[in-house]
């Protein structure tokens, strides 16, 4: 005698309902023998998924399906709903399958809708004609009580498994639509060592990846970073802990890493990229006083992929570099001919641009311009001030290398001591006759002056 049906129900409900293998017979059974409640069995019987079936993005799902197709989910909506071909090995037109081409059976089979555990508006309908010009609703529960339909969500299969089928159906099967949404995001589990691509992500733990990382969506790391494959953050990223790359970092969205890049040992073998536009779409943070730790021999470069620009600060914050190694220095590049920064070991710095380098803070700045030919000009506002040795202690040394012309209407010198080197002081000497030199000579004291009159060698007056 065959299996009873009764059998065949208790396992799959201690397998579904409980994930529990079927040992006793079934509860309500005409069987003799031990009978056991799914709760009562013992050895665990959980479904096995492949791993290339698991959606390790399904968290980007959003609970309302989205009014155009994104990355992640694809929409059959009424205005584009899926025609269904009818299983030629099924007679009565009773079951439908869903292909990417309609009565193509070789054409790409749609698997992985989305059910309503994600959100009640996932629940596929089913129309017999098109929707979008007309078609028939046709309840899941039926209309007559004897025409009600299953759909398959992990396969996309439909069954009309009632005794008879609804009457709009054609006789050929060929006017059903479906209108749902399928997953379309990445499959697969996530293994360490995998090339990887993560949504949303919020990780308590260490967390060490060496495979190529793609971070697409909120990232969240409690604790340390580890990253030995190309790794690109493209959305909000959060790090508290030391991080650690050894390979490229592609930055396009906010990022924050709240400890030293490169971990206690400072190592950074790769690079450091801002992806194309991530001054305007993103920015990246860091914060503690170790900044950015590099290896010895690894210079770090910040550049516009685009190579017209190097670094848009358009906030209200400021960008500090620093370099703490014995030897090597940090380069900020403008294009591959030119170094627009330049930090050494021996803490000078040189400043390189084409046109202006120009220092801001909350007030009016100071610009040094290129201008033209072999002259360059420093430029500021109404009083600018050469203050060395301190602010405000009106000490130090300010040496120029070089001539020095004044072109204002007043020279005032308030040091204690005028030492002149030169054998000849010039005074009045743009004049080009002796008559337009009358009247030059020295002030002494509040009201003694020693005059140059043109008439006669010298006129002392008291």
């Amino acid at each position: 005698m065959a299996i009873s049906q009764s059998q065949k129900v208790d396992f799959l409900y201690k397998k579904l309902g409980f994930t529990k293998t079927k040992t006793g017979l079934s509860v309500d059974g005409t069987i003799s023998g031990t009978k056991k409640a799914g709760f009562g069995e013992q050895f665990a019987s959980p479904l096995i998924i492949a791993d290339g079936s698991v959606w390790n993005q399904s968290e980007l799902i959003p609970t309302t399906p989205p009014g155009s197709d994104t990355s992640i989910v694809k929409g059959y909506r009424v205005a584009t709903a899926l025609r269904m071909t009818v299983d030629p090995t099924v007679a009565g037109n009773r079951s439908f399958i869903a292909y990417t081409t309609f009565n193509n059976t070789s054409s790409a089979r749609l698997t992985n809708w989305i059910d309503t555990q994600f959100g009640n508006d996932y629940v596929v309908k089913v129309y017999a004609g098109d929707p979008n010009s007309g078609g028939t609703l046709l309840p899941a529960g039926g209309t007559t009580g004897s025409d009600s339909w299953f759909f398959d969500y992990s396969s996309g299969i439909l069954q009309f498994h009632d005794t008879s089928i609804h009457s709009s159906i054609d006789s050929n099967g060929t006017n059903v639509y479906i209108v749902g949404y399928r997953y379309i995001g990445q499959t697969g589990v996530i293994s360490i060592g995998d090339d990887t691509n993560f949504g949303d992500l919020t990780v308590n733990n260490n967390f060490k990846v060496t495979g190529i990382s793609t971070f697409v969506g909120p990232v969240i790391l409690n604790n340390n970073l580890d990253v030995s494959g190309v790794s690109t953050f493209a959305g909000i990223t959060t790090v508290t802990g030391n991080t650690l790359f050894t390979k490229q970092l592609n930055v396009s969205g906010v990022s924050t890493f709240n400890d030293a890049i490169g971990g206690t040992s400072g190592v950074f073998s790769g690079s450091l990229n801002f992806a194309s536009g991530a001054v305007t779409s993103g920015n990246l943070t860091f914060i503690n006083n170790r900044g950015v730790l590099f290896g010895s021999g690894n210079p770090f470069q910040i550049y516009h992929n685009t190579g017209t620009s190097i670094i848009e600060h358009g906030g209200s914050g400021s960008l500090d570099i620093k370099t703490t190694h014995a030897s090597g220095s940090v380069d900020i590049i403008v294009n591959t001919n030119q170094t627009a920064a330049k930090f050494t070991s021996t803490s000078s710095a040189e400043l390189y641009h084409g046109n202006e380098i120009r220092f801001e803070t909350t007030g009016i700045g100071v610009s040094v311009l290129a201008g033209t030919g072999n002259t360059a000009t420093i430029a500021g506002p109404q009083f600018l001030i050469l203050d060395p040795d301190g602010v405000g202690v009106n000490t130090g040394v300010v040496r120029i290398k070089g001539d020095l012309i004044v072109d204002g209407e007043q020279t005032i010198i308030k040091s204690t001591e005028l030492e002149i080197a030169d054998f000849i002081v010039g005074i009045a000497s743009t004049a080009t006759t002796d008559a337009l030199a009358d009247g030059a000579g020295f002030k002494i004291g509040p009201d003694n002056t020693l005059l140059y009159e043109h008439n006669w060698w010298y006129k002392f007056i008291t």
